[in-house]
């Protein structure tokens, strides 16, 4: 006996005010690309949509998926916008959906050229852990959404998105036990630059405590987090731009510090106010 269920990749047309022009900028779509039992493969695509833009620089590309019956996102891939210029391209989960980040580290004119034909951006595995359900695979289009042409000022805005309606049959094997992380790890925050809310994603391969500071480029320490004997995980935080007290931060240049066993990390994010 087989069990089926679809996933659902929709075409969507954003009409959203803050995200829609008279014209978009930016057309996005999802094609699968590995299909097997229980667990398959998408990848995100983009091509230009407007003649305000030709080069890519930082960008955040979120989308919902269903949690409940979707597990694990994984990047596979990272297409044409990773390395060189760009800092490693990564994916953040946050439950219910997950951000492709871009962080560009060149000047006005240097990014990867995009046209109107399409370029592959990233390869993202997901587990299925329930097949009787349904999971639609859409765009956020709130705040968490930032893309910028690569003079990192003008802001690209969504003209639409497009997908796939994929039907998939499967087998009464079980699904795939969750597996731990390798290794320790801090992804790169986002959306960087923030201003209402910033993401941290961070793994440990073993149980063990972990710490998260928020420093200034002076020195002081404005929000510390410490957690007690988490177990081997992928794990993410929120930082509002505040002090433990309350206090709002001036807008400027932070960086995260992480410690985890014997491993520490520190990445740079920037508060706009």
């Amino acid at each position: 006996m087989h069990n089926r269920i679809k996933i659902l990749i929709t075409v969507f047309i954003l009409l959203i005010p803050q995200f829609i022009r008279a014209q978009g900028d930016i057309d996005l779509k999802f094609e699968q690309t590995v299909l097997t039992t229980y667990d398959f493969q998408i990848t995100l695509m983009i091509r230009r949509a407007s003649d305000k833009w030709d080069r890519l620089g930082s960008s955040n590309f979120p989308f919902y998926y269903n949690y409940n019956a979707l597990s694990d996102p994984v990047l596979v891939s990272a297409h044409n916008f990773s390395g060189g210029l760009y800092s490693e391209l990564n994916i953040a989960n946050n439950g219910s959906w997950v951000s492709v980040n871009i962080l560009y580290n060149g000047s006005d004119g240097q990014g990867t050229k995009v046209d109107t034909s399409w370029i592959n951006v990233a390869t993202i595995h997901f587990n299925i852990t329930d097949p009787d359900q349904t999971s639609q695979i859409n765009p956020r289009t709130d705040g968490a959404y930032a893309s910028f042409d690569d003079d990192e000022k003008t802001h690209l805005d969504i003209n639409s998105y497009t997908g796939l309606d994929v039907p998939l049959n499967y087998s009464d094997v079980a699904p795939p036990e969750k597996t731990a992380p390798q290794s320790f790890s801090l992804c790169e925050p986002f959306p960087n630059p923030f201003n209402m809310e910033v993401s941290i994603n961070y793994s440990i391969p073993i149980k063990t405590s972990t710490s998260i500071k928020i420093i200034s480029v002076n020195g002081k320490v404005v929000r510390s987090f410490y957690f007690q004997d988490q177990n081997p995980g992928s794990y993410n935080l929120k930082w509002d731009g505040r002090t433990s007290s309350g206090t709002d931060q001036s807008s400027g240049i932070y960086i995260v510090l992480f410690k985890a066993d014997r491993f520490t990390d520190t990445k740079k994010i920037t508060l706009i106010k």
